[in-house]
């Protein structure tokens, strides 16, 4: 940053390896990076290292909750949005997965792959137990393919909705699975 950083001011660096200089006044609130156009939420507050520990700061892991984001008024780096998608996916939170997938494999430009995880985020969703007999089977009928690429903890959900389902349905037979 050199002789341009102030008295006071903090340096952040963002992702992109850009430095930025986070006046002394501005201690958390976000930052946006004018070399890659990222937020930098809360970062003068967050670092309070040296300039050469600026890792210090941040927590792995941590929990990704968007809330009330308001896409048109604070656009998210994708990499945001995707730990977020995945996040909730994870959680079994599948509306919001799917909302959030579908921008980020959007803003990724992957959007074959995008079709693959929302086709598995919809199926999942799909399986409630209310769910009468006909449609269940016409559901697991349609969607060949996205039932036989899940992973073994899609399968183990998958089955578990199944259990749910077969308990409000005493009195009728599962359909069978691919594997």
């Amino acid at each position: 940053m050199g002789p341009s950083m102030g008295e006071g001011a903090i340096e952040v660096r963002c992702e992109c390896g850009a430095r930025l200089a986070a006046p002394e006044g501005t201690a958390g609130r976000p930052l946006r990076c004018p070399r890659c156009g990222r937020t930098i939420p809360e970062a003068a507050e967050s670092l309070s290292g040296s300039p050469t520990d600026l890792g210090s700061g941040t927590v792995e892991g941590a929990a990704i909750n968007l809330g009330d984001w308001d896409p048109e008024s604070a656009p998210l780096d994708a990499d945001v949005i995707g730990a977020a998608a995945f996040q909730a996916y994870r959680a079994g939170r599948f509306a919001t997965a799917i909302a959030h997938l579908a921008r980020y494999f959007a803003r990724t430009h992957r959007e074959a792959e995008g079709r693959t995880w929302l086709a598995r985020a919809r199926l999942l969703a799909s399986l409630e137990p209310e769910l009468p007999p006909g449609d269940l089977a016409r559901l697991l009928q349609a969607n060949p393919r996205t039932l036989a690429a899940v992973d073994p903890s899609d399968r183990s959900r998958v089955e578990r909705a199944l259990g749910a389902w077969k308990e409000k349905h005493p009195d009728d037979t599962t359909p069978p699975l691919p594997w």
